[in-house]
């Protein structure tokens, strides 16, 4: 009886996994280890200077807002778990999606479940300041060897604001109606969003491609693949030898 094509692909795909070197499987471990611990201290400093520059802005108006509070708690929290996650002792490879998971539900919950949806359409999330944290966000997942984690986060978030727009049933009583409510529903319309997803994900696409550029080379280490006739930058290990 003929085995199924994919079966056989998923058979070859191991095969070629597993024909692998242990040193350079264990290369290959530290260095996602090291992205991730990277990724992670990176973006604990990075809101702690977002949070230092609330507060600063916060006294100089002398109003401090309490749902600007509890978004950066939740990010602190989501922040100091990928830190704590990220140690040799308790790194799992699945721990990565768990953390893009979240950051992609605290985001997207802000923007479309926050004091400012409650009072206009969802049509209207992209000129939030925080719709801007998706890009550092998924900088951040690229830093990890791992392409499909940058194409899950990004499908993640055009869905969720996709979704969220496509579904919003706001009374148009909140739209206003002189010329000024209609210059944003022109900015703000189905068209000027649907084109501002889609830079959204290709900027996803262009990252994750970058990354599938990076692939193990047998002969030790990592080596980036030929793309339009670039040049291909080796990394080699030096090989632990043995006397006796």
């Amino acid at each position: 009886m003929p085995r199924k094509p994919g079966k056989a692909a998923l058979r070859a795909w191991r095969q070629r996994r597993s024909a692998l070197p242990n040193d350079i499987r264990t290369v290959l471990a530290g260095a996602d280890l090291a992205a991730e611990r990277t990724a992670a201290r990176l973006r604990l400093c990075v809101l702690v200077l977002i949070g230092l520059v609330l507060v600063s802005l916060g006294s100089l108006a002398g109003v401090f807002s309490e749902w600007i509070a509890t978004i950066f708690t939740l990010n602190l929290g989501v922040s100091v778990a990928a830190v704590v996650l990220a140690r040799p002792a308790v790194f799992k490879s699945w721990m990565p999606w768990v953390v893009a998971t979240l950051d992609a539900g605290v985001l997207l919950g802000v923007m479309i479940f926050g004091d400012f949806a409650e009072r206009v359409s969802a049509s209207y999330t992209p000129a939030l300041a925080v719709s801007w944290a998706m890009f550092p966000l998924l900088a951040l997942a690229a830093m990890r060897f791992k392409p499909a984690l940058v194409l899950y986060l990004g499908g993640l978030l055009v869905a969720g604001l996709a979704t969220a727009m496509a579904l919003d049933e706001h009374p148009a009583a909140l739209v206003p109606t002189d010329a000024f409510g209609a210059t944003l529903e022109l900015i703000f319309g189905p068209g000027h969003n649907a084109v501002r997803l889609s830079l959204v994900a290709l900027t996803t696409l262009v990252m994750a491609i970058d990354r599938c550029a990076w692939a193990p080379n047998p002969a030790g280490g990592c080596c980036r693949r030929p793309a339009f006739g670039q040049p291909v930058a080796v990394c080699p290990v030096r090989a632990a030898t043995t006397t006796g």
